[in-house]
């Protein structure tokens, strides 16, 4: 499956507080909305009360395979700006945006992605840690290899 990263960022021209949502859609669906894209969604009062701050859409659309997609985070989404826009946008294209949101949702979680792990080991077992993490790495590759 094809997917566009949607990303929205703000930030606030006083406080420098910032606000970052992103959303996964389908290829095909933005084709047919990124048009309705506009870069001025409303994304709160990040300057303090009564400030409007708005914010702009960035499309990631390099994401071409399952390989690009394992290694692409899901992003911050601290908040539901976009996602309300979204929804809005899709309903005047005669689209389901829950529907697809559910079914992308359910695809990236059928992929084995790579996730950011922190651990704490003993300097002594530093050492031993960087073996585990080669051998695990070359196992990887492997089956990648045999896959293809």
């Amino acid at each position: 499956m094809k997917l566009v990263n949607l990303s929205l960022y703000a930030e606030g021209y006083y406080s420098g507080r910032t606000y970052e949502e992103n959303r996964w859609v389908k290829a095909d669906s933005y084709e047919k909305i990124k048009g309705d894209l506009t870069e001025d969604i409303f994304c709160g009062e990040l300057d303090g009360k009564h400030s409007q701050t708005y914010g702009e859409i960035e499309a990631q659309d390099w994401f071409a395979n399952d390989d690009d997609l394992v290694k692409a985070g899901d992003g911050v989404c601290e908040g539901e700006q976009l996602r309300n826009e979204l929804v809005e946008i899709y309903k005047k294209h005669n689209l389901d945006f829950e529907t697809e949101e559910k079914e992308v949702a359910k695809y990236l979680e059928s992929l084995d992605r790579y996730i950011d792990v922190t651990v704490s080991v003993l300097q002594s077992q530093k050492d031993e840690l960087d073996s585990f993490i080669d051998n695990l790495a070359k196992s990887a590759y492997q089956r990648k290899q045999t896959k293809e």
